[in-house]
């Protein structure tokens, strides 16, 4: 798979969907003050995303970094223990979200689980968020999909219409998840369904990553 580190508050580095006139490239509109998060045990923070929003909240269970106890070399076990403590210093107060379209099959969803789980486990707040969008949205993603893979697919075109289906098709979840961020948050967001979020993730002051799994 492929990053790309699109910046953001803490630093520089532009953004080449910014710069480049593509399927993905759109401005990222103000939707208002973003709602408040409430500070939870463990000095966590706490969203209100609720089952009815524009971005799914996918639970994810603690998993504890000592069951590599038994399976790592000593040396392996304490440089894992050590850097989950370091993470534990530097993402104090803030979140890591990953936003990808589905909570269920798939690689990037299989993936998800486990490894959120480690890192809940070692003690950082990490979330899942997943896409709601209609099927036209997935039919000109999976397009993308294709041509990433040099196949024709079903055939179809990949132009402003297409464009546009997809900028409208994203724009309730650009609204959810601003709501959401905060700045010096992370967000992980995964293959073409997510591009067109980096803008938004952007404009709250968070750092977005935007990974491609396939190609």
């Amino acid at each position: 798979s492929r990053s790309t580190n699109t910046g953001g508050a803490e630093g520089g580095g532009g953004d080449p969907l910014d710069r480049r006139p593509c399927l993905f490239h759109t401005a990222a509109p103000s939707y208002g003050a973003p709602r408040a998060r409430q500070q939870g045990h463990h000095g966590t923070v706490q969203d209100s995303a609720s089952a009815g929003s524009d971005l799914l909240n996918v639970p994810v269970a603690e998993r504890s970094l000592d069951g590599f106890a038994d399976i790592a070399e000593p040396a392996q076990y304490q440089a894992l223990q050590a850097a989950g403590a370091t993470a534990r210093d530097r993402f104090s107060g803030r979140v890591i979200w990953n936003v990808n379209s589905t909570a269920t099959g798939g690689g990037v969803a299989e993936m998800l689980r486990p490894l959120l789980g480690y890192v809940r486990g070692a003690g950082v707040d990490a979330r899942w968020r997943v896409l709601r969008a209609d099927p036209g949205f997935f039919r000109v993603t999976k397009r993308i999909h294709n041509h990433l893979h040099g196949a024709a697919g079903d055939g179809g075109d990949l132009g402003l219409a297409e464009r546009d289906a997809y900028v409208a098709s994203l724009e309730p979840g650009v609204r959810a998840l601003q709501s959401l961020l905060r700045p010096d948050d992370l967000v992980f967001l995964h293959d073409p369904q997510t591009a067109g979020l980096v803008g938004a993730v952007r404009s709250t002051g968070a750092r977005a990553i935007w990974r491609c799994h396939i190609g």
